[in-house]
């Protein structure tokens, strides 16, 4: 085969049976199980392929990824650039460095916009280019993006599950304004609480601060508070005590003073971005006078 990655054989297939499902829902007939492989292969063939098995046939992935409108290949040297630029890119977003965040997926894009038409790449095309939307443009995926990408983890590399859990939980944070529970389930569904990376903490604070899991929520304050202080990321340490300030907002007045009194020792030693600390302020003050 063309295509000597076994492990990238099997993720293929699986992107095929979702690319078919989805149009499959969407009412087009030619996408069911029989019609979809009808003259390409038989049921069973098309079944084993979209559990994960590889089929010998480099044909048989070229016809039916032809149906979707992708084409078949494999571009090593592609993959090992992009994976190389993952821990800066991570490192930018831990410490909310916009031009940085902007830069890398800027590059990571370029390498990738002469391979988007082919299966997999156009995964990774759309995951980073949604990435870049959100820090830049100030743009959430939508509803059915989010759907889509949960549907991706586990099949993906886990390189990239951390962007993806990132974009799901954005989304939920906004669906959740009408239904808090959907929040609350994707949490747990996405097993967050497990999660090691830091910036994906910030969305077990918010779970925790809503079930009123006030022990949870204090013991990871405080260990964030420990990381952040050692690594000197002020921009993460004002984001951190706005959850203290709603922390003691609920159990004890008294202390929540001083969490403000950090934030402006910060924002007057260290070099915070004007948007970050208005949009600190503005949480504080909101936070504030809803529970006045």
């Amino acid at each position: 085969m063309r295509i000597k990655n076994k492990n990238r054989i099997r993720v293929i297939g699986k992107l095929i049976r979702i690319y078919r499902e989805e149009k499959r829902h969407n009412t087009q007939n030619e996408y069911t199980l029989l019609r979809f492989c009808d003259g390409i292969c038989t049921i069973n063939t098309l079944k084993r392929i979209e559990s994960g098995e590889c089929s010998r046939s480099d044909e048989v992935y070229d016809e039916l990824l032809a149906k979707l409108k992708l084409r078949f290949d494999y571009f090593p040297e592609v993959d090992t650039a992009v994976e190389m630029m993952m821990e800066p890119l991570y490192e930018a977003i831990e410490y909310f460095d916009l031009e940085g965040i902007g830069r890398i997926c800027d590059k990571i894009l370029n390498l990738l916009e002469r391979v988007r038409n082919y299966v997999y790449y156009s995964e990774l095309y759309n995951i980073f280019k949604n990435l870049r939307q959100y820090y830049i443009d100030d743009l959430t995926i939508s509803t059915g993006i989010a759907l889509r990408y949960e549907s991706l983890l586990g099949i993906m590399p886990p390189i990239y599950s951390i962007i993806l859990k990132f974009l799901i939980m954005t989304r939920k944070s906004i669906d959740a304004l009408d239904d808090p529970n959907i929040y609350n389930t994707a949490i747990k569904k996405l097993e967050m609480i497990n999660e090691k990376c830091l910036f994906l903490q910030f969305f077990v604070l918010k779970y925790y601060i809503t079930t009123n899991q006030y022990i949870s929520l204090m013991q990871l304050l405080n260990k964030l508070e420990m990381i952040f202080l050692s690594k000197e990321n002020y921009i993460r340490l004002i984001d951190l005590y706005n959850y203290y300030f709603m922390l003691y907002t609920v159990i004890e007045h008294g202390l929540r003073d001083e969490y403000i009194q950090k934030v402006d020792n910060i924002a007057k030693s260290e070099k915070i971005p004007n948007y970050k600390l208005s949009e600190n302020y503005i949480c504080l003050f909101d936070y504030l006078f809803i529970s006045s």
